[in-house]
């Protein structure tokens, strides 16, 4: 009855796009964008990368000022960290790093960012396997609230050479 509904709502949901993989939990979980990621903007002219979004709602999500949960996933071949950084949207909020290794195997800088007055909280990570200069970016959204993130950087899963 009621309550297998609200385990089933709990559970995460794996998605699973262009080798990408993620799981999320279920509110999450009904859209999902797979694509080609133009690198162009990061300065890797001419480079794509794949990319997977996650979120409730895609358009929403994609909202700066929404408070729409979801995950972006993408492999950024050709891309310096710094360039995916200085591209964030929430570069002027204040953040803490840590750097991660990943039960995937992918490893590197995560940053929790807390934007004064926000209702969300947008955790990244710049992220790659060693022996590797692909890149792997991680852009998880969630309100303030709640506290997800860390799960879903965990369950990432990414083809990098």
């Amino acid at each position: 009855g009621a309550t297998a509904y609200l385990v089933a709502r709990r559970q995460p949901v794996r998605v699973t796009a262009g080798g990408l993989t993620v799981e999320v939990p279920a509110a999450w979980a009904r859209q999902q964008q797979s694509a080609e990621w133009d690198l162009t903007p990061l300065g890797a002219a001419g480079r794509r990368g794949t990319a997977l979004v996650v979120a409730g709602d895609v358009a929403g999500w994609r909202d700066p000022a929404s408070t729409t949960p979801g995950v972006f996933v993408g492999v950024a071949p050709g891309v310096a960290a710094t360039s995916l950084w200085a591209a964030s949207v929430a570069r002027g909020c204040p953040y803490t790093e840590q750097t991660r290794t990943l039960p995937g195997g992918l490893s590197g800088q995560v940053r929790r960012h807390d934007c004064p007055g926000s209702p969300t909280r947008l955790t990244e990570a710049v992220l790659t396997r060693p022996g590797s200069t692909d890149l792997v970016y991680v852009q998880v959204k969630e309100p303030v609230a709640e506290d997800g993130a860390a799960a879903v950087l965990d369950s990432v899963r990414a083809p990098v050479s």
